[in-house]
């Protein structure tokens, strides 16, 4: 073989693995930054927990035959950390003809006579003097703890509604608004 070429098969692979081994800050000669803003939202929101609340029992002819039967409860809320929220019950399936958002009166129907109709209303408050209003109503206020919350409501029956011995019941629907 001969060496001159031999040299030059030589040099050509030294280069080649000393260009390799450069660094290739030449290539990559600047810089340059940006700003990337990353954004997330929150909305308010609310998960209410409620399932079927048994007044017990309603006395007409004796216990109840004068005093309402008046039942305290509450009603489970899970809202936005902060969210300012007016929790609303709507009238029920059964309010009177004279029942309103803002002034509602609810019946519960009996099951086994659905035209026998109880009177009661629901409470903001522990006087049973403020009805808890309907959804074009101002609602109950309540502001979010980003937990588990609870708002308490009352029931009353009025005395002397004397009807036949029957299961009654309503459905009311539970409202956040924020």
């Amino acid at each position: 073989m001969n060496v001159r070429h031999t040299l030059r098969q030589l040099s050509v692979v030294a280069l080649s693995a000393a260009l390799c081994m450069a660094p290739m800050h030449a290539a990559m000669a600047g810089s340059s930054t940006g700003n990337l803003n990353i954004q997330a939202e929150i909305a308010n929101d609310c998960v209410i927990t409620a399932a079927t609340w048994d007044l017990g029992g309603y006395d007409p002819v004796n216990a109840n035959l004068v005093n309402p039967l008046q039942v305290a409860s509450t009603i489970g809320l899970i809202c936005t950390l902060s969210a300012a929220v007016a929790v609303t019950v709507t009238q029920g399936a059964h309010p009177t003809g004279a029942s309103s958002d803002a002034v509602p009166a609810r019946r519960m129907a009996g099951t086994l006579h659905a035209g026998n109709l109880l009177p009661y209303n629901l409470y903001s408050d522990n006087a049973y003097s403020q009805i808890w209003q309907g959804p074009t109503g101002t609602g109950i206020s309540y502001t979010g703890t980003g937990v588990a919350g609870t708002i308490n409501i009352y029931a009353s029956i009025p005395g002397g509604t004397n009807l036949p011995a029957d299961t009654y019941t309503d459905l009311v629907v539970v409202t956040c608004n924020y």
